[in-house]
């Protein structure tokens, strides 16, 4: 007979939309979940009545973002009330001390839903501009440092500056990809969807390798073509390969001006093209691989 097994577990008043959560593997063999809970909740007499996510969802006034750290080695789970902020992904998450938990997501000032209509959309202005008059809702890489002690939270952005990610609006990514070897762990490297890629267009989309470690995050390669879009990109690693960086990436492009849609594969370290394929159908731009 399965059974399902209550390894640990937070009581919470209602749940919340939660898209992603982190999973920190422990030295001593056990993980520890990282769930953060926006204040987003469904109103499901609202999606009866409009049959839409974003018209059943709500953010009631005075609502708090909570951090639910939940140790899986019998330990008592923590939970810590931020100020309200929202997210959409993950990047990862890892044991940063022996009583401290960090995780990085992409941060945001309010959540991405009505960003993506294609009231939005389809405005140049408008999408150009709804980050900024959203109170800065850009999709922003974080690091969140949970002292498992105190409950004290460290809140650092990875990109605070535009130098490091050749945009000349924001550092804005999302899609983070990993080496397999580096989830759960400290981690010095990821790839990810980025937007605003070297321009002041929301459209100018380029899938780049970031460097965390040194002295400063950095970009250090991308892959770019005008009016190409891209979506989320696979990471398969090189068999065998000690550098975490030898692979290729694979993902679809949309190519805006013919309307075609292609297959790549970049070299994983350096972003450049090794070869491509033609769909036989247009696949629009979609979110997800």
């Amino acid at each position: 007979v399965n059974t399902v097994d209550d390894i640990v577990h937070v009581d919470i008043p209602r749940a919340s939309y939660t898209h992603s959560f982190g999973l920190a593997h422990g030295s001593n063999g056990f993980d520890t979940a990282v769930v953060v809970a926006q204040p987003i909740y469904s109103n499901m007499v609202k999606m009866m009545e409009f049959a839409t996510m974003d018209k059943a969802f709500e953010t009631p006034a005075g609502s708090n973002t909570t951090v639910h750290v939940m140790p899986m080695d019998g330990s008592a789970p923590l939970s810590v009330d931020l100020p309200p902020f929202f997210f959409g992904h993950f990047l990862n998450s890892w044991h940063s001390g022996e009583k401290e938990v960090s995780f990085d997501l992409d941060r945001q000032e309010t959540i991405f839903f009505d960003r993506f209509s294609m009231a939005v959309q389809t405005n140049k202005t408008a999408r150009d501009e709804w980050a900024a008059v959203h109170q800065n809702a850009y999709s922003t890489p974080t690091r969140y440092t949970v002292d498992l002690t105190t409950g004290d939270v460290k809140e650092t952005t990875l990109f605070p500056k535009l130098s490091q990610c050749l945009s000349k609006t924001w550092c804005e990514m999302d899609l983070f990809k990993l080496h397999p070897d580096d989830i759960g762990k400290e981690y010095c490297g990821f790839w990810a969807w980025h937007n605003y890629w070297n321009s002041t267009s929301f459209g100018s989309w380029a899938i780049v390798r970031a460097e965390l470690c040194g002295d400063e995050p950095k970009i250090v390669a991308s892959w770019y073509q005008k009016n190409v879009f891209p979506s989320e990109a696979t990471f398969v690693p090189a068999p065998g390969a000690t550098d975490k960086t030898e692979g290729v990436m694979i993902f679809k492009v949309f190519e805006g001006e013919t309307g075609v849609s292609k297959l790549v594969v970049a070299d994983a370290k350096t972003l450049k093209t090794l070869a491509t394929a033609v769909l036989p159908v247009g696949v629009p731009f979609t979110i997800h691989g």
